[in-house]
This record gives structure tokens, sequence and C-alpha cells, in this order.
């Protein structure tokens, strides 16, 4: 279908299957309603159909058809029923979706009630498009995906087990080691153990999917050169795929003995920003099989999607709302920072976030009520909210961030957004929430958290898979909003370039971030304002096409 001016749709062809053995209607109604057959089972009752709505391989809306099937074709009060069950934008309006920038695929992982899930993809690149669904039973994905978080627990302090504040375990990452050849040990170590996760944790979803090698292979194909990718959330934390730790490089995980990849580590041991290195450009030596088919022996980290791929974990958007595709900044960034006083590198970070933009206007405090104050009085003008504290869970099982010296309540929950009536229109400022030391504050108990500032109208949450340490916390930050504030990268883009800052420090810790944002998502500055050319707005022209759009 093609969008013209307004709400105008015009369909550009039929599927060819949707017309056979049927009378063509009279009039314009093939040029005004899009037409795909529908075969319904034989045997009365209400069944479900996933109807998907894409745009440049974003899902823009998921709708959750249901039909009554009965025998004697009498009418039924509520026989045919349409839900948006996710949505990016609710009004389909042209000219907004052709401001957002083409990704190279999209998930959704949706549970059909049932104890199955479907899994939806499409992808494309060129003229090659990649498209099916897939129902599996949810036990099939639970285990993988919990050891995929828990291969990143061992990494993070030694044990597939919850974080645990006895003194017992220590951050693995909080140190290098004197020589470079013991820090490139322990990253190796970790790198293949990693991989293998990854690589079940694909194998699990890939094939089950694509029910075939060849349509794996052709995937693996499509996802080879980097790309953003959108992973869309619905309501369920069990819906979230740690897409992150995706391994598709071929890999026994079995086999002993692997190796890591000789060009990443000349790249690793050399001056070169790692985002410019020919593995994380899909052109690893190792990302396919050997002369004989077998894999080759070695591990590279461009094999995570994470590393090679701008993820981005949208949740749906409340009726009426529509996902932005940027964050407008006239007059230079403008922030409210809320923090914990008992964090030991709270003076040195806050500093070096200073840094990045000195020309930005800070409300920060360290005190509940000021920092609700400052989020109510800049609703309209703030750009980025950014929490460097602690989290927890409250007695009702409410998520909380903690502020403050840690000894009192000074605790900010979601439903303090709707009791102060902080809310975003323009500009919609992202948030982001670096949790140290949270122990309680999973995955599953962020999503509440990440869904209240949606809906509250920010542009998308930045929260972690995992308990963080401050080194981790500090260093990532600060090299993410450096490239999402003063280089005017895209959030995907920015996030997947800390990643590779850290890995190229030896750390493959930043893998822990997730963002609950499209990963487009960028600010764009007036021209008169950056001395900077904004890469964000020239990607986006260049790739973007004329309206009418299709």
């Amino acid at each position: 279908m093609i969008l013209g001016e307004g709400y105008t749709a015009i369909v550009l062809r039929q599927p060819q299957q949707a017309l056979e053995g049927i009378e063509v209607p009279e009039g314009d109604l093939l040029n005004r309603r899009l037409l795909f057959p529908v075969k319904a089972p034989q045997k009365e009752g209400a069944f479900r159909l996933r109807c998907n709505i894409y745009y440049q391989q974003i899902l823009i809306q998921s709708r959750l058809v249901r039909a009554v099937v009965a025998r004697d074709g009498l009418p039924r009060e509520g026989a045919l029923q349409s839900v948006i069950d996710y949505a990016l934008s609710h009004t389909l309006w042209a000219e907004h979706l052709q401001s957002l920038a083409p990704h190279r695929l999209s998930i959704l992982l949706n549970s059909n009630g049932d104890g199955t899930h479907t899994l939806s993809f499409l992808g494309a690149e060129g003229n090659d498009l990649f498209k099916d669904s897939a129902v599996m039973p949810a036990t099939e994905l639970k285990i993988p995906v919990e050891n995929g978080r828990k291969g990143l627990w061992k990494v993070s302090w030694g044990e597939e087990k919850p974080w645990r504040e006895d003194g017992r375990l220590t951050y693995r990452y909080a140190n290098r080691f004197p020589d470079r050849a013991s820090d490139l040990k322990r990253l190796e170590e970790d790198l293949i153990f990693l991989a293998r996760r990854g690589y079940i944790l694909y194998n699990a979803i890939i094939d089950k999917f694509t029910r075939s090698r060849g349509k794996s292979s052709e995937l693996a194909r499509l996802m080879l050169n980097p790309g953003m990718v959108q992973i869309a959330i619905r309501d369920s934390p069990t819906q979230i795929l740690p897409a992150s730790l995706f391994y598709d490089y071929p890999l026994d995980t079995q086999a002993d003995g692997y190796k890591i990849c000789e060009a990443f580590l000349a790249a690793l041991q050399s001056s070169m920003p790692l985002h410019q290195a020919a593995c994380f450009a899909g052109q690893c030596p190792h990302s396919r099989r050997d002369a004989n088919g077998n894999p080759d022996g070695y591990i590279c980290p461009s094999g995570f999607w994470g590393y090679r791929h701008s993820l981005g974990f949208p949740p749906s958007l409340a009726d009426g709302m529509d996902v932005p595709a940027e964050i407008p900044m006239d007059e230079g960034p403008r922030m409210v920072v809320g923090a914990a006083t008992n964090l030991d590198r709270l003076d040195d970070h806050m500093r070096a976030l200073r840094e990045i933009r000195r020309d930005a206007v800070w409300s920060y405090s360290e005190k509940r009520m000021e920092i609700i104050h400052n989020l109510r009085k800049e609703k309209g003008r703030t750009h980025l909210i950014y929490f460097y504290c602690h989290g927890g869970i409250t007695a009702n099982n409410l998520p909380y961030l903690q502020v403050g010296d840690g000894t009192g309540s000074d605790f900010i929950d979601g439903s303090n957004l709707r009791a102060y009536e902080i809310n975003w229109d323009g500009p919609q400022p992202l948030v982001f929430i670096n949790g140290c030391h949270t122990t309680a504050l999973d995955l599953e108990k962020v999503i509440n958290l990440v869904a209240d500032f949606v809906s509250a109208g920010s542009a998308g949450v930045v929260g972690t898979e995992t308990t963080i340490f401050e080194p981790l916390a500090c260093s990532f930050a600060e090299a993410c909003l450096s490239y999402f504030l003063k280089e005017k990268c895209s959030i995907g883009d920015a996030i997947r370039m800390a990643r590779l800052k850290l890995l190229g420090e030896y750390n493959p810790l930043g893998l822990v971030y997730t963002p609950f944002v499209l990963p487009s998502l960028h600010v764009r500055e007036s021209v008169s304002n950056s001395p900077q050319r904004d890469r964000g707005r020239e990607r986006r022209e260049m790739e973007s096409p004329g309206s009418p759009i299709e």
C-alpha cells in the first residue's frame, strides 16, 4: 500500500492468491482495500490471526483479528474483531513514518495465551526480502534465554546465580591486570563462553522459525552486514529476547580448542576504533564455514548481534501516540539528573558527563522531591533524564530507583509520574537508568518501570539485563552519551559503539545494556547551534524515500 497526504491510502498491488476464485468487486474497492486469503478451520469456534503492518522493515502495527466460525452462517454480535496490541504509530501518518530510518530486520515475539509464542520476522537488504512466522512452545525458549542471561552473570561476577551483597562475589572486570596478556586471556575465555551460550540461544529460535537450514542460511547472509534491528515488545518480560547475545557464526558448542579471530585481535591491539574494523563491517574471515563445510574453530565478537547491529526494543505505545523519530534540540541539551550519593565514583562521573557537552543545562539533585520537582518543572524542555542510582523492589513488588545516601526511603517509582502529572509531549526525552549494585531489580521488574516512563511520553528507556557495577556504569554511559549527544549518532549506533569501546578495553559486558527504544532515535540540533555535522540527520536524508511512501 502507498500512503498519500493526510490519511489516504492506495493499494498498489493485491496478493495474487487473494483474487483467485472470487468475483472481483466493482468500483474502486480493490484500490482502497488490501485483500488477503483466510482459510477457516473445519470446526466451529472463535479463531485468531495476526496481521502485521511494516514500513521499511519496522513493525508499525500488529493487529490481532478474532473471528467466529460457524456452520449456520447467521449473523452474530462481535463475530469479527480487530485489536491493535502492538503499535509504534496509531495514526499511520505518512509524514511521520517517512522520518523513520530503514531497518534491516524486525522481530516480534508474542504470547498466544495457550502456552505458545508466535515469532514473526521481516527483513530486507536491497531487493532481498525475508519474512515468515512460526509458533513454538514457550518452554522451548525459556531455558536458552535463562542460560544466556546466566552466562552474563558468570562473566560479570563469576557465578550463574543472582548477585548477592554478602561480600563473597566481586566484579570480575573491576581492574585491569598488570600485564596485557592476562587481560586478553580473561577476555578470550569469556568471549568463547558467551559465544557458546549465544549460539545455543540463536539455534533454539532460528530453525523453529525458518523451518529449514536453507532459509536459516539466507537469514544469516541477510544479517551479515551491520544494520538496525527492532525487537518489538508488547507487554510481557517473557517476550524480551536477549538479542545482543545472539551469536550466528558457525560454532560447534561441544568442541574444545576454540581460538579468537586473528583479524579482531589485530584490530584490538592497534589504535583503530573497533567499529571501524573489518570484522564489524560484515567482513570477518570466520563468519562462514571452512572449505569442508565445518565450523573453522574460531570465535569472533562480531558474531554477536550486540556488537554487529544497532538493536532496539521499542515497547508498544498507548492509543493516540506515535514513536518519536528524533529529539529536537534548538539551544543545546537540557538534562535532569538524579543520583545516589553513596556511589564511590559519583563526583568523577558527573564531571565526565558535564565535559561531553559543556553547553548542557543541568537540573541536578540527590534528593527525591527535588528530582521529582525538576522532572515536572523541566517537562516540555528536557532532552535527557539520567539516573545514577540504586534500585529495588517495594513490599508491594513495585520497582523503584533509590537516590540520596541509601539510608532513607528516597525512592522514585513509576506511579510518581502520574501522581505529579509528569508527562512529555515535546520534546520527548530519552531516559537512561544506570542502577548500580542493584540486586532485585532484574529485567522482569525493570520492564514495569520502562512502561511507566514510556506511557508518560518519554522517547524510550536505556536499562540493563543484569546487575551492573560502577566501573562498567561509568565507562558505558560516558561513551554512549558522548556518541549520542556530541556525535549525534542514533541511540542504537551509540550503544553499539559504546559496547565496542568497552570491548576495546578488554571488557565484554557492554552487552548487558538494553535500549527500550527505537534504535534510530537521534537528537536533531539546529545548524546554528551545532558546530559539528549532524550524522543522524545526514544518514536519514540519504536513506529515506520521498513522499508519498510505500
